[in-house]
């Protein structure tokens, strides 16, 4: 799959990927699963065509939509409607509950940064900044938030140290918490890259820089792909540096060709790694 890649990826046929060639490939993986993912939940939720307004003309559209109610009553158990439209205490056996009650309130956020027009139904587009509002300027600053939410045990809207090192070690997996340098590597990177005042906590212009930061992401990964495996200094990638590094490039194979090489009888999976992009 890799070689393959690598042909197409090398748009000049010079069998080598430049920064350029890398960058735009990445972006087209990147937007190909995110397109993927939402049509999934998209198709999920049975969309019903309604008349819309948007802020660009006074005559309304028929288009696709989901409703906020719809949505909920798809999503969400009875118990957890239930808490929320009730002025008094619901408890619930179910032992996510908690966690349901938390992604609701989430969701409400997102559904009204989302929905531009403010008519509580999502169109596509809309729709699209719900699911991932790190892809948009209008909606990226609920990822922001949330991040803070997850992170902020103490609720004073900053992030020690301490903090981040438990976060982190919540959302990585145990081979990676094996490596006797993860501790280390942690609050080097909280300290070195992300506490930018250094004043010993990370704010939310901080997060915001670290989640999602001003500069080009797939230019900059296609920088370090290449500062990482170029072994002889030409800015460029060969068939060697790649294939020497093979599992460092899985992220350049696209879900489709996964589902090709596993539709062919092979037990692979996708790898942790792309399904993280």
């Amino acid at each position: 799959m890799l070689k393959e890649v690598f042909t197409l990826i090398d748009k000049d046929g010079d069998k080598q990927l430049s920064g350029d060639e890398l960058k735009a490939w990445l972006e087209k993986v990147h937007l190909s699963l995110i397109e993927e993912n939402v049509n999934q939940q998209w198709n999920f939720y049975q969309p019903e065509v309604q008349e819309v307004h948007s802020w660009e003309s006074y005559d309304p559209e028929k288009r696709e939509t989901i409703s906020w109610e719809h949505y909920v009553k798809s999503t969400y158990p009875d118990d957890v409607l239930q808490a929320v439209n009730s002025t008094e205490e619901v408890k619930s056996e179910d032992p996510n509950f908690k966690s349901y009650l938390q992604m609701y309130k989430r969701a409400v956020k997102r559904w009204k940064a989302a929905d531009k027009n403010g008519d509580n139904f999502l169109v596509k587009e809309e729709f699209t900044n719900f699911i991932h509002p790190e892809e948009s300027d209008e909606t990226k600053h609920i990822l922001v938030e949330e991040a803070m939410e997850d992170m902020d045990s103490d609720g004073n809207k900053e992030v020690s140290l301490s903090e981040y090192v438990k976060h982190m070690s919540d959302v990585s997996q145990e081979e990676e918490k094996e490596d006797a340098n993860f501790w280390q590597n942690q609050q080097s990177q909280f300290a070195t890259y992300l506490d930018k005042d250094k004043d010993g906590v990370l704010n939310l212009e901080e997060l915001n820089e670290w989640l999602v930061p001003n500069y080009d992401r797939h230019e900059a990964e296609a920088v370090r792909m290449i500062h990482d495996t170029d072994t002889n200094g030409d800015q460029a990638l060969n068939h060697d540096e790649v294939f020497t590094n093979d599992e460092y490039f899985l992220n350049l194979i696209p879900a489709e060709f996964w589902r090709r090489y596993s539709d062919a009888g092979d037990t692979t999976t996708v790898p942790t790694n792309h399904q993280e992009l």
